[in-house]
């Protein structure tokens, strides 16, 4: 793939973000970058899924769900170059029983930061977390609400781009994973197979194992996110893929990890999930283009890591609740500065 003409300017490097979600898994990985490169980081999170202590020391933090009315005057007032949309619910297969519930927090919850973005006075470029279960194929309808909900959302995207000139980056993510993933069955199969192999549990596998999935480690793509948040951006506003650009099966990640764990590999299978599709590996030519993005960390690498870390906070993963999708709002918002942690 050729060079994409980007008809966007690169931003200045920004002074103020605003990143929704941002005591998550991912958003607290990409809190970090931006802290480190200097960034004055405002993290807007309900906690109904994230946590408070995995907001780092030096960012803002606002107890506030992104429905809530008061979230255009904050964003009006804090006047960021940039609002990194991360807050969701997360959970595909959670959705397909709840789908009101998914579209209220997903979408309802998109068209609220979008809303604020338009109506404050200085208009933000707002960076979107898409996912790669969307399929490739326009025609074809994707796989969960969860899939649906967030191709909604592009479009809403492209909309308030074209109609209102808000400038746009739609980020797909497969499967992350890395420190601070959790409550761990919930959570992606890396965190569940970490909680299991350290309380001494078979790993268990939906299907037969040998579906594919590409893995990215949350650095990587907090890497892309800043770089989408400062460079320039293709006039097209059409979705990046971020991945590694290979595959492994589930039954080989079952084994690299409990080689890492050293421990015998130990398998329990359960009746595949059907909203699982089975492959999945992601061409990140687009991204690499764009952004000069490229993930660098190796797989082997990232799930020692990881496994130290669920081994080193088992206690507060213990206490982690399940990715549920809750369709309340959080308690009213507050604002204090974040307060570090694991």
């Amino acid at each position: 793939m050729g060079r994409v003409r980007s008809d966007v300017e690169r931003l200045p490097e920004p002074r103020c973000v605003v990143v929704t979600g941002g005591a998550g898994f991912v958003g607290s990985h990409v809190t970090q970058r931006l802290l480190a490169e200097g960034v004055a980081v405002h993290v807007v999170d309900s906690l109904v899924t994230g946590k408070r202590w995995n907001v780092p020391g030096g960012a803002l933090f606002h107890h506030l769900d992104v429905r809530e009315p008061r979230l255009p005057a904050l964003v009006a007032e804090l006047s960021p170059d940039v609002v990194i949309h991360l807050a969701a619910a997360a959970d595909p297969r959670r959705s397909a029983n709840d789908p009101l519930a998914d579209a209220q927090a997903n979408v309802m919850g998109s068209l609220a930061v979008l809303e604020a973005v338009r109506t404050a006075p200085r208009r933000a470029r707002v960076v979107f977390s898409s996912t790669v279960a969307i399929p490739a194929d326009r025609g074809a309808t994707p796989s969960s609400p969860y899939s649906i909900g967030k191709l909604v959302v592009e479009k809403y995207m492209a909309a308030y781009r074209s109609k209102y000139g808000i400038v746009t980056c739609i980020l797909r993510f497969a499967n992350v994973y890395g420190p601070r993933q959790g409550g761990y069955e919930s959570a992606g199969v890396v965190a569940a197979f970490c909680g299991r192999l350290l309380a001494g549990e078979p790993l268990r596998i939906f299907g037969d194992g040998h579906q594919t999935r590409d893995f990215v480690h949350a650095r990587d793509v907090a890497d892309a996110i800043w770089r989408a948040a400062v460079r320039p951006l293709p006039a097209d506003g059409l979705p990046l893929s971020l991945g590694s650009g290979t595959s492994i099966t589930v039954l080989d990640l079952a084994g690299r990890l409990s080689r890492q764990a050293g421990v015998p590999l130990s398998l329990e299978f359960r009746e595949p999930h059907g909203a699982d599709v089975p492959h999945s590996v992601v061409d990140v030519t687009r991204a690499a283009a764009v952004l000069g993005w490229r993930a660098r960390v190796r797989l082997e690498d990232g799930l020692g890591e990881t496994l130290r870390w669920f081994a080193s906070n088992r206690a507060s993963v213990d206490a982690l609740p399940s990715h549920t999708i809750e369709g309340r709002l959080a308690p009213a918002a507050r604002s204090e500065r974040g307060e570090g942690g694991l």
